[in-house]
């Protein structure tokens, strides 16, 4: 399946950090050329507006690439190919979230540092786990 699947807008979740609102499926339909060999070994899940889970199983030029395109980097126009999870997909979002989490230090880093001010603010174990619980939702 392809775009025209999707309701849009989506949540898009790479393993490797990549967290991105896209509004519209044309956001989607052109990606640099780094990004199409990087993301073609990567787990990139969408999460529609209708609460549906689809991974990435390929990433398709339309056209060839050429000399060019690929020394620069620029955008080339791609086709994905996806495939709906049925199961649980609310959950599979939120495994690979968690996985970005780990693998982004700029996100581990910022939400280490809520969780020490989540602490410090916090005056007896009730609060605690009450705050920590919080900014896990």
């Amino acid at each position: 399946m392809g775009l025209e699947a999707i309701t849009f807008p989506v949540l898009i979740v790479a393993n490797d950090g990549w967290l991105q609102y896209v509004s519209q499926a044309e956001e989607l339909s052109e990606w640099t050329t780094s990004a199409i060999t990087k993301y073609s070994r990567r787990r990139v899940l969408l999460y529609d507006s209708s609460d549906r889970a689809w991974e990435v199983d390929s990433i398709d030029l339309v056209t060839p690439m050429g000399l060019w395109a690929r020394l620069l980097n620029r955008k080339v126009p791609v086709s994905l190919s996806l495939r709906h999870l049925s199961e649980a997909p609310f959950q599979v979002v939120r495994e690979v979230v968690t996985e970005a989490i780990d693998a982004d230090d700029d996100i581990r880093f910022a939400f280490e540092r809520e969780l020490e001010e989540l602490v410090k603010d916090s005056f007896e174990l009730a609060i605690l786990l009450k705050n920590v619980g919080e900014s896990n939702d």
